[in-house]
């Protein structure tokens, strides 16, 4: 992943801005108030439009996943993307379920393995 992506991203998570959700990259409640799961968050800082007519671009038909040219350019592989899915919304990947980790331990994850 690249540095400086990769440390903008630890920060937005770290910082408690975002508001986690599970089941969407960005979702918008009916009282205003906007949720977002761990990949969200990246396609925020990296300046991706993940709501409206452009969130096509970024995200894979029918799921909400990154596609494969959004995640060639953050530099992530599907599977490291299922991993932090995984661990977003609590579950499983690859045969291993994940309990829910909040933003701070993505964050550290992302720090430490990525």
């Amino acid at each position: 992943m690249k540095p400086k992506l990769k440390s903008k991203w630890i920060n937005a998570l770290a910082s408690g801005k975002y508001q986690q959700a599970d089941g969407y990259l960005y979702q918008r409640n009916e009282d205003g108030k906007e949720t977002y799961c761990c990949l969200g968050v990246l396609c925020i800082v990296a300046g991706k439009h993940i709501d409206g007519a452009r969130a096509d671009e970024v995200v894979e038909s029918g799921m909400e996943l990154l596609n494969s040219a959004t995640l060639e350019q953050f530099g992530l592989t599907n599977d490291q993307q299922q991993v932090l899915s995984a661990m977003n919304d609590g579950t499983s990947c690859n045969g291993i379920k994940y309990q829910k980790h909040t933003f701070h331990e993505i964050a550290q994850y992302i720090e430490n393995w990525l």
